[in-house]
């Protein structure tokens, strides 16, 4: 049947507090009978019982069942095995009916029918099926220790483990459930443990003795047959060796004792009380009708052969094999239902703690909004610089760079913003306009195959917008009249100091940049440096039809003087006829942005001219002087931008400075600001589903530690860890659902409502959808991973180490 061979067990192993409990035992047991371990406390005799029902495993050694090696004892355990324990592991708050048929549903049994009759008869053979609906924490010990038996029966096992059946009940029900294990052992193999020698010789057919976790003897028992064990709870009278009687008017007093030996004793009656004074150390118990000691006025009569009297009999319980099907020991519907009472059945401690994962789950969606956010705010690519802007130099070094020995650079200097705006007016409503941040770069860098319509500028009237900002310009186009970028061909707009320029073409690219001829590109970037640095606003002469009207033609515009034509409207003239010009000059302040210092500026007004159309630029100076100044003014200081096309100048500027491609500057500088935020939301989410996860670890932990009993009968008959997990895993989610996922789902609903909202346009602010639901599994993940941390600790001991460690 099963054998153990070479066994060892040793607990704390390694250590200086290792204890060998078991030392090279080999036992093979038989088809049937009752085989004993006996032995006194720590003799070893329970371990090996838990070793060979597979409650614990050995140190080393082998198990033999059938002549195969077991490995997967839960299946044994659940199938093979039955148990019957000295404290019995009944489900307490189970009916008796239930606890029985619990291991029916374990093998796989689902017919209730065959469940009913099946485990109302096993019932009716240890006399228990009047009790069948009663919790089992209602009867007494001996009950409840047949109702083990009747468990251990009925899924017909290949034999029964007992350890210290006996231990906890009287002896009327000690000898019933002996009787019982001897009637069972007739066909069946019965282990016994016991540390009581009377029982062991009394019922056993072999008795091993063990000491110290060896064995000391192995040999058949052919022990006289003795009865003194089932006299625990009996007094007989005539046995006793000393017998006197006090009598008197008042008192009527019988002594009886086991010995001659004095004692001094004090009887008070008072108030119809009975007090007993004693110097002796001595119990005292009270005898009644009630108690369970019993008083016999006669001799002790050995009556062996009436021991073995028994209403049980033996039947074969085989279930056919049609009966077993997929096991389903629990309910997922019931499962559900009690992790929803659990919940509302909290206490105030409890319902804060729920309340503070509601919290977490709130901060949760905060978390995984802002990881949402560095997807959906992605690189605008007109925000980005053209594909052929190039950065020369370091931004972080103040070292000046001065580009030589090439020509038609068109830089800008570190610091120099050249944006301007370029405005289109509605058709036939000058109301309605439409305005587009620009910069403007020479249009002989492009080619006309890049265009989408239109042709290349054909002098310094025309320019070439890029799809981009043909967008831009057509956005309402209502409101503007135009509901085609291509419509904007042939169309005017109005540009730095009122300049109206044509759009000639359209590009392909998607950058802010505007094409002019050269000389314009550097004469509006000059006047945008000026309008930066000395806040003074200088156009250039020829964007407006202009009369000099008092003074020279500007010949100087540098660093350190400008000469400037003011528009005359500034002047306030009263009376033109008398009116007599007067150049001036003042000094103002040019600012160098990124070395925080300023230079001195000598401006000049050497005339004034009379413009067609008045606008808020003060000066103007001709554009040759603007543009030439630009060409020369922003190849100095340190880092620059430059715009070409030209493949082979950046190829020989690298090999001289520091190139590289602004547009993969900016994205890589967007990347790391990403990767910057990913890396602060992360910590903060971080924190919060540790904080989350801790306290699903602690409940989680507390109900374990609630069901620790229940816990350790499930294993002890055999339920898989996967099952149990699965108990704990239905309570986790239930408790996720009702806590953080509704504090995750009104955080994600009201950020979706903010998204929606004109707030959420102007911040753009746009939900994504897949971290939002990346979020949700997130929380059910790491909420389940950390709450079920605690019982796969559990499940990692074997029952029989559940057990001593719980002390159940």
């Amino acid at each position: 049947m099963i054998k153990i061979k070479n066994v060892y067990k040793s607990f704390n192993k390694g250590r200086s507090n290792e204890v060998k409990a078991v030392n090279d035992v080999t036992i093979a047991f038989p088809a049937k009978g009752i085989v004993t371990l006996f032995g006194h406390s720590g003799s070893g005799k329970t371990t090996i019982l838990n070793i060979v029902g597979g409650l614990d495993k050995p140190t080393s050694g082998e198990i033999l069942f059938e002549g195969r090696k077991i490995y997967d004892f839960d299946n044994i355990r659940s199938k093979r095995i039955g148990y019957v324990f000295q404290n019995y592991n009944l489900f307490n708050n189970l009916s008796v009916f239930d606890n029985v048929a619990f291991v029916l549903k374990m093998l796989g049994v689902n017919d209730d029918e065959f469940i009913k009759e099946r485990v109302e008869y096993t019932l009716d053979l240890v006399n228990m099926l009047p009790f069948k609906r009663k919790k089992a924490n209602e009867l007494s010990g001996g009950q409840q220790q047949r109702v083990a038996i009747a468990r251990a029966l009925v899924k017909n096992p290949d034999f029964i483990i007992a350890d210290e059946p006996t231990g906890n009940i009287d002896s009327k029900n000690k000898i019933e459930v002996m009787n019982i294990l001897r009637k069972i052992s007739e066909h069946k193999l019965v282990i016994l443990v016991t540390h009581e020698e009377s029982i062991a010789k009394y019922y056993s057919d072999r008795i091993i003795t063990l000491v110290d976790g060896k064995i000391t003897s192995d040999e058949e028992n052919k022990s006289s047959v003795t009865d003194e064990f089932v006299r625990d709870n009996e007094i007989y009278l005539s046995e006793l060796e000393t017998k006197e009687k006090i009598e008197n008017e008042n008192l009527y007093i019988e002594y009886f004792g086991d010995n001659k030996n004095k004692l001094n004793v004090s009887l008070i009656f008072q108030d119809g009380t009975l007090y007993i004074k004693s110097s002796e150390n001595v119990r005292v118990d009270l005898l009644n009708e009630n108690s369970r000691v019993k008083i016999f006025d006669e001799k002790i009569e050995s009556r062996p052969e009436d021991l073995s009297q028994t209403d049980f009999e033996y039947q074969d319980l085989s279930i056919d094999e049609n009966k077993l099907g997929k096991r389903q020991l629990f309910s997922l519907k019931n499962n559900i239902k009690v992790a929803f009472s659990k919940l509302f059945n909290q206490s105030l401690r409890g319902k804060l703690l729920f309340l503070a994962l509601l919290i977490s789950g709130a901060l949760i969606a905060i978390g995984a909004i802002r990881i949402g956010n560095l997807f959906t705010v992605q690189i605008q690519e007109e925000y980005l610089s053209d594909k052929d802007m190039y950065l020369i130099g370091d931004r972080d070094s103040n070292k000046p760079i001065t580009i030589e020995g090439e020509n038609n650079l068109f830089l800008l200097r570190e610091g120099y913003y050249s944006n301007t705006e370029i405005q289109l007016f509605s058709v036939g409503n000058r109301l309605n306009y439409s305005v587009a941040s620009v910069r403007f770069v020479p249009a002989d860098q492009i080619k006309a195959d890049e265009l989408l319509y239109g042709k290349l500028p054909q002098n310094d009237n025309e320019i070439v917008i890029t799809k981009s900002i043909a967008e831009t310009l057509t956005e309402n186009r209502e409101g503007m009249g135009i509901y085609d970028i291509k419509a904007l061909i042939g169309k005017q707009v109005n540009a730095y100091g009122n300049k109206k320029f044509t759009i000639s073409g359209i590009s392909k690219r998607i950058s802010s940049l505007v094409f002019s001829s050269r000389v314009v590109a550097n004469a509006i970037t000059a006047s945008t440096v000026f309008e930066q640095s000395t806040y003074n606003y200088i156009s250039p002469l020829e964007f407006q039809e202009y009369t000099l009207t008092y003074g020279v033609m500007p010949t100087v515009f540098n660093e350190n003087v400008i000469e400037v034509l003011v528009i005359q409207e500034y002047l306030r003239i009263e009376n033109p006829d008398t009116y007599v010009f007067t150049p001036e000059t003042y000094n103002v302040e040019f600012n160098l942005p990124g070395q925080k210092t300023s230079a001195p500026l000598t401006v000049k007004i050497v005339g004034a001219v009379k413009v067609k159309s008045f606008s808020k630029y003060q000066f103007m100076a001709p554009l040759e002087l603007m543009a030439n100044f630009n060409d020369a003014f922003q190849n100095k200081g340190a880092a620059k931008e430059l715009f070409t096309t030209d493949k082979a100048l950046i190829e020989r500027l690298s090999n001289k400075y520091v190139v590289k491609n602004l547009r993969d500057v900016q994205i890589k500088q967007q990347l790391d600001e990403k990767m910057i935020n990913l890396a602060s939301i992360l910590t903060f989410s971080s924190v919060i589903f540790l904080l989350s996860a801790l306290g699903y670890f602690f409940i989680n932990k507390s109900e374990m530690l609630r069901h620790i009993y229940q816990i350790n009968v499930y294993r002890s008959l055999g339920v898989k860890r996967i099952e149990i997990v699965k108990i704990f895993i239905v309570d986790i989610i239930v408790l996720t659902t009702l806590t953080s996922l509704i504090g995750y789902l009104i955080s994600v609903g009201i950020f979706i409502r903010i998204a929606a909202s004109t707030i959420g346009t102007i911040a753009m602010i746009k939900p994504h959808y897949p971290t939002l639901l990346l979020g949700v599994v997130l929380v059910y993940v790491i909420n389940i991973l950390a709450g079920i941390i605690p019982v796969l600790t559990l499940l990692r001991k074997s029952p029989a180490e559940i057990m001593r460690t719980y002390d159940f």
